[in-house]
């Protein structure tokens, strides 16, 4: 594996999330500089780093080392959901956590002006 050409798959990764380094960084645990390195082909790219990408951000291992495939991987609506309540769970977000808990302690009734208020404020 060339650290540069897979430090140059990284920096499109990020890109199209829409992340900076300094975001991209923090959501594995990297500093600004780390990633700056590792786009930059400056750092040795471990297999490590990699696994970590592709499992925070659902990005095909194939893809970043050789270029083949799709960049992202493609999860069923089912996969993405269990994946969010893992990402929630871990995240220690008090409010996320107490809000859903209240949520699905409400007589169906109450979920229901819930659903309908979120659908609005989500334009759907």
């Amino acid at each position: 594996m060339e650290d540069n050409v897979i430090g140059e798959r990284i920096r499109m990764i990020r890109k199209k999330l829409n992340l900076s380094q300094d975001e991209f960084g923090k959501k594995i645990g990297l500093t600004r500089g780390a990633i700056t390195n590792a786009e930059l082909g400056r750092a040795t790219i471990k297999p490590l780093f990699i696994e970590h990408i592709c499992d925070t951000f659902q990005v095909n291992e194939k893809w970043i080392t050789t270029g083949e495939g799709e960049m992202f991987i493609k999860m069923d609506p089912d996969e993405e959901f269990a994946k969010m309540m893992v990402e929630i769970q871990v995240s220690n977000d008090e409010f996320i956590i107490s809000a859903l808990k209240a949520y699905w302690e409400l007589p169906e009734e109450h979920k229901e002006i819930v659903r309908n208020l979120i659908r609005k404020i989500a334009g759907k």
